[in-house]
């Protein structure tokens, strides 16, 4: 009876550990990031404007990349693309494929996802972040 007992409670110990691992989430495949984004962000210059405004379209992808593009309102589309990785199902880093005489940085910088916003940002530096508002759905 003992034996049993114990067969039984160590038949129930390894189910629950399966089914608490299989509840996990997966940091990449639920990854809040993943989607259809979009936003603004300020170019500082000078003038009477004080910059320009450069509008986002970011389309982050299941499988660890992510492609967009940037346009001025007076120019045609400039289209990036670049990979990311996943540290939670909210946080992460992108590094943008950086073609020559870019604008985009040639770094690595961190993300925050949630339901609604997406924000890239780099922690090293105290400038400012590029908040992202989302269009589609997370998948």
């Amino acid at each position: 009876m003992t034996k049993r007992f114990i067969i039984i409670a160590l038949v129930l110990v390894l189910a629950c550990g399966a089914l608490f691992v299989s509840c996990k989430p997966d940091p990449v495949k639920d990854n809040k990031a993943i989607g259809e984004w979009f936003g603004e962000f300020l170019i500082p210059g000078e003038g009477e404007n004080g910059g320009a405004y450069l509008d986002i379209y970011l389309n982050v992808k299941e499988d660890k990349t992510f492609e967009g593009e940037f346009e001025y309102t007076s120019e045609e589309p400039a289209k990036f693309t670049g990979t990311w990785t996943a540290t939670s199902v909210n946080k992460g880093t992108v590094k943008f494929d950086v073609p020559d005489n870019s604008v985009l940085p040639d770094k690595v910088l961190n993300f925050y996802a949630d339901d609604t916003n997406l924000i890239v940002y780099d922690a090293k530096d105290s400038g400012e972040a590029i908040v992202l508002t989302r269009e589609a759905p997370n998948k």
